[in-house]
């Protein structure tokens, strides 16, 4: 039915059993299932409504995260299962994020953002946090977010999350979107929900 009505296209990839694989076919869409996502299985969940991200950090301008960081790790704890966090996905880690981040004052948050990158053309950032909007103090925190389930975080994988996550956002800070803005760029990489590394990029 989906597929019907246009929320899904056929994925042309190889499938197992002779299935006709489908897919999320363009970001819009992707963007559109994942607000459902939220508005039906995250926002209605209590745990979800009275967890809190320390966002104190990012208000006051600190180059040193690390308390968000660690309050998204027990936010992850607390709201998913160790069974839910073995099927996760980045864009789940995402949109989670995001979901909480968008229900609390004092931050203005995309997801997703399109950003403009001389040479390389759209790129997208997975988060985009602005605090003390229109003000002269104004600070925008780019944060580009990867996942590996637990199972699968050896080093090397970490690694490799690490240096892929520090390219994107280092490319991301230099878009056209945030010339002559204060803009902090960090990579956040979580094995389950552990963030197991935050960094700072001193681009």
């Amino acid at each position: 039915m989906l597929y019907y009505l246009g929320y899904l296209t056929i994925d042309t990839s190889p499938a197992p059993n002779d299935k006709l694989p489908l897919k999320i076919p363009n970001l819009f869409m992707s963007k559109l299932f994942a607000q459902c996502t939220a508005d039906m299985r995250l926002k209605p969940s209590k745990v979800f409504t009275d967890s809190i991200l320390d966002i104190s950090p990012l208000q006051n301008l600190e180059d040193d995260i690390s308390t968000f960081a660690t309050s998204c790790t027990e936010f992850l704890s607390s709201i998913f299962t160790n069974q839910v966090l073995t099927h996760m996905s980045e864009m789940a880690l995402n949109l989670t994020l995001f979901t909480k981040l968008d229900s609390m004052r004092g931050v203005f948050v995309e997801m997703q953002k399109s950003l403009r990158l001389v040479g390389e053309g759209e790129k997208f950032a997975d988060l985009v946090i602005t605090v003390n909007e229109d003000k002269i103090n104004e600070c925008t925190y780019l944060i580009e977010l990867k996942y590996v389930t637990k199972t699968d975080a050896s080093d090397s994988k970490i690694q490799s999350l690490i240096k892929e996550a520090s390219e994107q956002v280092a490319k991301y800070k230099s878009a056209l979107e945030f010339r002559d803005r204060q803009v902090k760029a960090y990579s956040m990489i979580f094995a389950g929900s552990n963030c197991v590394h935050c960094e700072y990029a001193k681009i």
